[in-house]
């Protein structure tokens, strides 16, 4: 049974379905309790015992997991509802797309630094701060947007308020936020903690400054993102998007501990006149 979650009840059998280390469980619990997007739903679902939960946003659908899921119930309820994007386990996700007809398919590495890790980095001449942005935040939202290849403002649209925003409900829970690290004053280098649930927290969008990258500014904002995590009993986590990417997050102390992935239904762009006229014209040929 797929129930959507409307009293405390549900929402109390919600939240401890969602207390796992799963990247993705970090992801959905951080915007049912921190952001509560408007136009968000969510449901559970339930076959006896809670088998996952699925999210659905403006982007598409998040499923996360618990035990046995029940893809038969699941594939129906997604047919019906009209899911063209989703994004889960990769061995969740490949036992849907085709019945879905999710055709586009993408997957990557979800990382965790679990604790006992340490890195040492080499004395600086330059005056290092790392601070997390609570005041004037555009200039990092400037970094972000100059220097990192493909940000797409987490899918909600270009635009800083409409980053600033998305990121103001983020850090309702207190975890989340954005943070950054200064040479002498000037910003080279930012992080941030994504969505937090009461076991991890992800951390994304880490851009430095073209101009200043190889000289390990990220690596220490990173190192200092995980200790803090650490101390307060959470694993840091990540969802590796560029594969080339997995061997510098290992150096890190990162390791691979489960593939994420996404598909979606390609659009068909619409058959112009002429290629209309040369298909009907081939087809009375036959």
């Amino acid at each position: 049974m797929i129930r959507y979650v409307d009293s405390p009840a549900l929402s109390e059998r919600l939240s401890q379905l969602l207390l796992g280390e799963d990247l993705l469980h970090a992801c959905f619990l951080a915007t049912y309790k921190n952001a509560r997007a408007p136009g968000a739903d969510f449901w559970l679902c339930e076959n006896g015992a809670p088998y996952g939960a699925l999210m659905r946003t403006d982007s598409g659908f998040i499923f996360c997991s618990g035990e046995k899921p029940d893809f038969a119930e699941l594939r129906e309820f997604l047919r019906f509802i009209g899911c063209r994007c989703l994004c889960a386990r990769l061995p969740v996700l490949e036992k849907l797309a085709a019945p879905l007809s999710l055709t586009s398919f993408e997957h990557a590495p979800a990382m965790v630094r679990r604790g006992g890790f340490s890195l040492s980095f080499p004395e600086r001449e330059e005056n290092i701060a790392i601070r997390r942005e609570t005041e004037n935040r555009r200039p990092v939202y400037e970094l972000i947007d100059r220097h990192y290849e493909g940000f797409d403002n987490y899918g909600g649209g270009p635009g800083y308020d409409r980053w600033l925003s998305g990121m103001r409900l983020r850090e309702r829970d207190g975890v989340c936020g954005v943070w950054g690290l200064y040479i002498n004053g000037e910003l080279v280098s930012t992080a941030s903690i994504m969505s937090a649930s009461e076991r991890c927290a992800d951390i994304g969008t880490v851009v430095t400054r073209k101009d200043c990258r190889g000289r390990g500014y990220a690596a220490r904002l990173i190192d200092f993102l995980c200790r803090q995590l650490e101390k307060s009993g959470r694993l840091p986590v990540l969802g590796c998007a560029n594969e080339r990417l997995q061997g510098y997050y290992q150096r890190l102390g990162f390791t691979a501990y489960d593939r994420w992935a996404a598909a979606e239904q390609r659009e068909v762009p619409p058959k112009t006149p002429e290629a209309a006229q040369t298909e009907e014209g081939a087809f009375n040929r036959k």
